[in-house]
């Protein structure tokens, strides 16, 4: 009765171990969240419809025309569209963080980050009112590259400091969501180990490689912390714009990267055990 009470948990064990590196790989990053998929980005079938209605020596030139305005103002739309739509989406998961203690870096940045924000949806919502106004291409192409200079120069360098805040904490519960799974593995072993089912210490190397590449990936975490939450040197501070590290984000990356390659060492207790107590 004990070795089948074991089979099942072994068999729900499995597969969750199985998931949680998918889990863990298609969960969308936070800067894919806020963006349309590629498979389906209008804008480019709008840049390709675009650039065939401009070689259509078959249209009259008013045609031509016509039509080139009617690509370039839906090609613009989207593209304030899906900047207003990105910064509501990020605007919700600062505010989703939890309460940071008044005086510390991490209420700082978020509070940064957060007038940043107010700043880009007041940009991207005045420019989505003056786009209604547009009646010519040439004041269509003003607007664009006015709407692209934005993006290059102050849009997209905030919003990728502000995906790295967010990702410390999503690297966080990642962490601690893998710990958790780690001692319940361990717990389970030893169990099977004193009912006499897998040799004492057959897992012990498995085990030992779980929790050593789960504490390099707190270690770089915590190093990714440490180099955000400095203080800015006095030169470095900006009304609006907060400008954290560039490389916390390799840092991070690298932490999540340990944390799948933990659930690879996961995977693989899960069907060595599957095979020796014979639930294959």
């Amino acid at each position: 009765m004990k070795l089948q009470k074991f089979k099942i948990s072994l068999v729900i064990f499995t597969a969750i171990v199985m998931l949680q590196p998918v889990l863990l790989r298609d969960r969308p990053a936070l800067a894919a969240e806020t963006t349309k998929s590629d498979a389906v980005n209008p804008i480019e079938t709008s840049l390709n419809e675009l650039l065939t209605v401009r070689d259509d020596t078959s249209l009259s030139e008013e045609d031509r025309l016509l039509k080139e305005l009617k690509l370039r103002k839906k090609i613009l739309n989207w593209a304030l569209t899906s900047s207003l739509d990105e910064v509501t989406k990020l605007t919700a998961k600062i505010d989703a963080l939890p309460e940071f203690a008044e005086d510390s870096r991490e209420k700082e940045l978020r509070d940064g980050f957060k007038l940043s924000l107010e700043s880009f949806t007041a940009y991207y919502t005045d420019k989505s009112e003056k786009f209604t106004e547009l009646t010519t291409i040439d004041q269509i192409k003003s607007l664009a590259q006015e709407i692209k200079d934005y993006r290059d120069n102050t849009y997209n360098p905030q919003i990728q400091q502000i995906v790295n805040f967010l990702l410390l904490f999503y690297n966080e519960d990642v962490l601690k969501i893998a710990n958790t799974r780690l001692d319940k593995i361990s717990a389970d072993i030893k169990k099977l180990e004193k009912l006499g089912y897998i040799k004492t210490g057959a897992f012990a190397n498995e085990l030992k490689l779980a929790a050593q590449t789960l504490s390099d990936a707190r270690a770089l975490l915590e190093e990714a912390k440490n180099a955000v939450l400095s203080p800015p040197k006095p030169e470095e501070e900006t009304t609006l714009e907060v400008q954290l590290p560039v490389e916390p984000n390799k840092l991070v990356e690298s932490s999540l990267n340990k944390v799948k390659s933990t659930y690879d060492t996961f995977l693989q207790i899960s069907k060595s055990l599957r095979k020796i107590l014979g639930i294959e």
